[in-house]
């Protein structure tokens, strides 16, 4: 199983049509804050997820720590297909 950072944002949620824009603007400054690692980001409507290499996990949730707009920093774990039996 894969470990990733999960992200839940605050007030983000509340907003309506325009929310693709406070969502893409977070990982826009995401991506430059946490340039210095490869850091794969994606998101939908209530979270966000950061894939990348557990070497410097603890690294990148300082940064996270620090950022404006995010409510919840998680860990999760990726599983293949959805398997029932991994979880």
């Amino acid at each position: 199983m894969k470990k990733l950072i999960l992200l839940k944002y605050a007030e983000l949620n509340t907003k309506k049509d325009n929310i693709g824009l406070f969502l893409n603007q977070l990982k826009r400054n995401l991506e430059s804050k946490l340039s210095p690692y490869s850091v794969s980001i994606t998101f939908d409507r209530g979270r966000m997820f950061l894939n990348l290499s557990e070497s410097y996990f603890d690294e990148v949730i300082g940064i996270l720590q620090k950022t404006f707009g995010i409510h919840k920093i998680m860990i999760g774990y990726e599983l293949p297909n959805n398997q029932m039996e991994t979880i």
